[in-house]
Formats: structure tokens, sequence, C-alpha cells
């Protein structure tokens, strides 16, 4: 950062500074503050929902345990959502096969 600035005040001749080199210093000036406050932003976020997401978890695993997938495999029912939503274009699985591996479909537009 400190060589950018270098760089716009070197190509300054005169007292002044243009619109152009103010505009280039404000723009430096600025990625830094937007940077390291969205980065705080962000941790502090992590922090807040740390607790929520370590929920969620244990309710997914406890869900999760629950369901007998023996049971669903073979079912026409389950084939059948499973041949209505398709496979996912990224995972390449069906319904049954994500949720066995505990992952998800993905949304492709």
């Amino acid at each position: 950062m400190i060589a950018n600035i270098y760089n716009i005040m070197a190509n300054d001749v005169g007292a002044k500074l243009d619109n152009l080199q103010l505009a280039q210093l404000n723009d430096l000036a600025f990625k830094a503050i937007r940077k390291t406050g969205l980065s705080k932003k962000l941790d502090e976020r992590t922090i807040r929902n740390e607790s929520f997401f370590k929920d969620l978890e244990a309710k997914l695993n406890r869900v999760f345990d629950s369901i007998n997938f023996d049971k669903l495999d073979g079912k026409d029912e389950v084939a059948a959502i499973c041949n209505d939503i398709g496979t996912c274009p990224i995972a390449q699985g069906n319904v049954l096969e994500l949720m066995k591996e505990k992952d998800v479909m993905c949304v492709g537009l």
C-alpha cells in the first residue's frame, strides 16, 4: 500500500495534487479501511453465530440418526421423489444418496 502511495506521489510534479491523484489516494485509503472493517464484521458474526451452528449441527445429527435409510431404499414413493427432483448437477447424486452422505442438493440457475 505504501509503495502505491509513493508511486502516486512520484507522479506529482507540482505543489498540488490533481483530481486523479486525490482519487487514487482516497481509493487506497478506503480499500484498507473497508477490508479491515469487513474482516472485523465477519469475525464478529462468526463468533456470534458459533453456538447457533453447534446447536443446529447437533439437531441435524439427531434427525439424521433417526432416519432408517434401509427402509427408504427401494420404496416407490422415494424413488418417485428422486426421479422428480433428479440428480445434483455438482455432487451427481439423488436426494436419498446425498442424505446418506449428509450432503445437500445444489441449486444451479
